[in-house]
C-alpha cells in the first residue's frame, strides 16, 4: 500500500476508495509536504493555493480532488446596521486584488 500523508483523512480516504485504491493514511499536522522528503509517506493530499510550497519541495500536483472558493458573507441585519463599514471592507479587498 502507498502511504499518503494528509491533514484531511476523511476526504482523502473517500477519494481513494472511489478510485478503488487501497492506501494507508497518515494524519499529520503542519508542513506535510515534508513527509515524502523524510520518507514518512509516498505522497501527500493537501490544500494548495499557488503551488509554490510544492515546487520548493520538488513536488507536483497529480490530481485535483476538490476546487473551492472563499466567500465573504454578512447576515442581513448586520449588512443594514453596518453597511458603511462592510462596504469599506469590500472596497479594501477589491483594491488589494
Amino acid at each position: 500500500n502507498l502511504k499518503i500523508a494528509t491533514k484531511y483523512p476523511h476526504s482523502t480516504e473517500t477519494f481513494f476508495r472511489h478510485k478503488g485504491l487501497k492506501v494507508t493514511l497518515l494524519k499529520l499536522y503542519g508542513a506535510i509536504e515534508l513527509a515524502p522528503i523524510t520518507g514518512l509517506a509516498d505522497m501527500i493530499c493537501d490544500l494548495t493555493a499557488t503551488g509554490q510550497t510544492l515546487k520548493e519541495n520538488n513536488l507536483e500536483i497529480l490530481e485535483t480532488i476538490y476546487s473551492s472558493t472563499a466567500q465573504l458573507i454578512a447576515n442581513p441585519v448586520s449588512l443594514r446596521l453596518h453597511h458603511k463599514t462592510i462596504n469599506q471592507i469590500i472596497s479594501k479587498i477589491k483594491k488589494d486584488q
